[in-house]
Order: C-alpha cells, then structure tokens, then sequence
C-alpha cells in the first residue's frame, strides 16, 4: 500500500514513451504493490513479471512442482512471464569486468574500464553457473524449473562464456532430462555478445533474446567497446546486439531499452543505424534492421517475448486495444532522425494513459500521464517532449 503510487509513477513514466506493456523481474514486495494497483484497476501499462520466488533457493526442486503456474497466468495488466535469478553472471556487463567471458580483461584498458584494474570478478569475470559457491545451486534452479515445466525470463546475460555456459545446460537438460526446452522459450536479455554459432544454438533451443543497443551512446566505453579490447573491433561490432542475425533467422528478437529516462524512438535509431552518438562511428553496419523489423520488437515479436502474440504486438479484431500515436511519419523519416519523434498518445485497454497536452487541447481530450520536464529525456537531438507541435 506505501510503494504502490510510486510504482504507478513509474509504469505512467513509460507510457509517456509510447509503451502498453513493459517486461521485468519482481520480487514479492513490488509485485503485491501492481497485485494492488491491479485490483483497483490503475495500472497505467501492462507489466509482464519474472517471479524471484525461487532465486538460489537449494530447494527449487519441491518449490517448482508444487507451483503450477504457467507462462500467461494473472490478468490481462498484470501477468507472469516466468521464474528468473536475475543473471548469471554480476550483471553489469563487460565494461564493469563481471560479465563472463572466454576472454580475459586486461590491466592495461583500466583507464578506459576502471573495474580492470583490481578485477575484483577475475580475468575472465563473473562465471558463477561453472564455478563458484553457488554454481550448483543456479544450476539446479535451471533444472529443475525445466523439468516441471517452467520457463525462465528476464535473465540478464552479457558474457559470450555466460551465454555458451547457459546453453550448454539447456542442452544437458535436453540430454538428461528429456525436456523439449524449445517449447519452454527459455530467455536472455542483453545480448552483449551472440556471434553466429551461438545464435545457431540458441535458435535450435527456442531461446528468445530482448537486445540492448544503448551502448551507441558511448561505444568506446560500453559493452561493444569492452569486447573491443577483449577480441578486435570488428568481432565485437559484429556480435554486440546483432539485429539482424537474429531477425533474418526468424527469432524474434524484442527490444531491450530499460534506463527511465532512455528514449524508446531512440533505441530504434540506434537498430537501424548502429551509429555510435559520441564519435559517429558506425558498428557493425552488417546488424542493422530495416523500420519494420524496428517496430516488430517493439511489438510483434516483444508480445511473443512475453507470452501474449494472441492479444498484442498488432491492431487488429480480437487483440486488446493498445496503441500509440506519433507526431512523425513513420514510413518515410530518415532512421537518423528517428530520436526527435514524439509520443502524442497512448492507449492501453481503450483508455487513455498518456497525452501530450497540445495534441490533447486539439482534439479536445483531458491530458493525461506524466509530463516530462523538457531535458528529461535522453535522446539526439535533445529536444523538448512537446516539439513539433
């Protein structure tokens, strides 16, 4: 009851983006605030939550087979879209040393990647599913959700060794267990590095990824730069979020866009241009998508993400009514140009959630939703939330 209108804020926060539904883990004390949110029918988007109820618990086993629940469970603003640990790894990524990589950092990039200099992960970082004290017990929490049929969402995965070992036991699980885990859509976030013989595997396993491409704000300094010094350039350029591979392999990849005042329209320019905004370098020009594939994970392939491509992802009869309204055409602006549009309306269920006070004052609708003061987002150029009308 105490954090429930603070959650609010921040779920109207993301409708004010042009979002219907948002995707994250949760653990017992947040979900009972959008449980009640839900209950007084005031949740401003639909939340789809990762359950943490089982994170490093030794006794997964019994948790998982007496929980039957399924992908899809709740209501149609608040539902379960799996279990999760989190990660497997610190979580943070390359550029902090603790994503796990078949690489090793090394002292001499500490100027650029601080966190090199005392490594305090190791020189390959944080490989926590093969070694460590609580390799076994992340394991079996995998294991076991398998076996009882439960899928595992919103795990965060950054290190090309983290995504391998992560694949490697889906396929033990396969192997030993007789699960068929590419019906369970096991899933990754992050995608910091998938180079094509991983994205082959990941494909045969029915993993889905949600991708980050926010590192083009600074390339040299984020994940792609990282892999950079760990590999070569064009290795890392070529591996780091890549659209494309995954897309033009028909895996669906949805979009991973997650910081509160991170611009969504923004996080499209970056798939179609992988332009990075501090040098104007261009990273991997081999794993842009076209405004299409763009849109689809922002929706399509975001709903099949989430266990709903029956109710959203498209306008059309039979899918709830969700919806968002642009001052810009979508079909014919240049990609770069595609951070300075702005959300004049969404809807989510019929109902308005968000409203950009001149678009509203036209048509003759109250204004709803968070206003954001103008520096509020971060986006290129940095403009005004009201620009252009």
């Amino acid at each position: 009851e105490e954090t429930k209108e603070g959650f609010r804020k921040e779920l109207e926060e993301a409708a004010s983006r042009g979002l219907t539904t948002v995707a994250t883990r949760v653990d017992w004390d947040a979900l009972r605030a959008y449980m009640l949110l839900d209950r007084e029918g005031r949740m401003p988007l639909r939340l789809a939550f990762a359950t943490e109820f089982g994170a490093y618990s030794p006794q997964t086993d019994v948790l998982f087979r007496r929980m039957n629940l399924a992908p899809g469970f709740g209501s149609p603003w608040l539902w379960m879209s799996g279990a999760t640990t989190g990660t497997v790894e610190y979580g943070s990524g390359p550029a902090n040393g603790d994503a796990c990589i078949h690489g090793k950092y090394s002292h001499e990039a500490a100027e650029t990647f601080p966190n090199w200099k005392e490594m305090p992960w190791g020189e390959s970082g944080d490989c926590r599913m093969t070694s460590g004290p609580n390799a076994k017990v992340l394991r079996d929490f995998f294991i076991n959700a398998a076996r009882s049929g439960w899928n595992i969402s919103n795990i965060h995965i950054n290190g090309d060794k983290g995504l391998d070992d992560y694949m490697d036991l889906l396929e033990e699980i396969e192997r030993d267990h007789g699960v068929e885990v590419a019906k369970l859509r096991f899933s990754s976030d992050h995608c910091g590095y998938i180079s094509q013989q991983q994205a082959e595997r990941a494909k045969r396993l029915g993993i889905t990824f949600s991708c980050t491409p926010s590192a083009f704000m600074n390339g040299e300094r984020g994940t792609v730069g990282a892999y950079t010094v760990v590999y070569d350039r064009e290795r890392a350029a070529d591996a780091y979020s890549p659209f494309r591979r995954l897309a033009r392999s028909g895996m669906k990849p949805s979009a991973h866009c997650e910081g509160h005042q991170d611009w969504d329209f923004l996080c499209m320019e970056h798939m179609m241009t992988r332009k990075d905004q501090t040098t104007g370098a261009v990273w991997g020009p081999q794993q842009t998508i076209d405004r299409r594939e763009a849109l689809y994970t922002f929706t399509r392939w975001a709903a099949w993400h989430v266990w709903k491509e029956n109710e959203i992802g498209s306008i059309e009869v039979g899918k709830w009514a969700d919806l968002v309204v642009i001052d810009k055409d979508f079909l014919t602006l240049p990609p770069e140009e595609f951070s300075e549009i702005n959300t004049l309306l969404t809807v989510a269920g019929g109902k308005i959630t968000y409203s950009q006070p001149a678009f509203a004052a036209s048509a003759g609708l109250p204004v709803v939703g968070f206003q954001a003061p103008p520096d509020w987002w971060v986006r290129r150029p940095r403009r005004s939330a009201d620009a252009g009308m």
